[in-house]
């Protein structure tokens, strides 16, 4: 299933999407290729991880994507599918403050 998906900024043939297969995809409509290249999200103990949405940035320049165990993990679209750039974990803050 189909998550997510947007247009490269500038590129105007090139769009990006993430499914539940566990893949972040660009893909280019002038090629006959089934896709462009493949981006493989993982945890940071090497598992597998949903990428839930994904965008590019505003030049274009790099892929981000939020997945389901709560990281948004950013890529340069032009490295390796393997190279994953920065991984941010967000957890929920605690509001309660001395016991309030």
């Amino acid at each position: 299933m189909l998550n997510g998906g947007c247009w490269h900024p500038k590129i105007k043939e090139e769009f990006l999407t993430c499914s539940n297969d566990g893949t972040v995809r660009t893909w280019d409509l002038n090629s006959e290729k089934k896709h462009k290249s493949v981006f493989k999200p993982r945890s940071l103990q090497g598992k597998r991880v949903t990428p839930t949405c994904c965008t590019y940035s505003r030049d274009g320049k790099l892929i981000a994507a939020a997945c389901q165990d709560g990281t948004i993990q950013i890529w340069d679209r032009n490295l390796s599918v393997s190279v994953c750039a920065f991984i941010f974990i967000f957890t929920p803050c605690d509001r309660k403050r001395d016991g309030q």
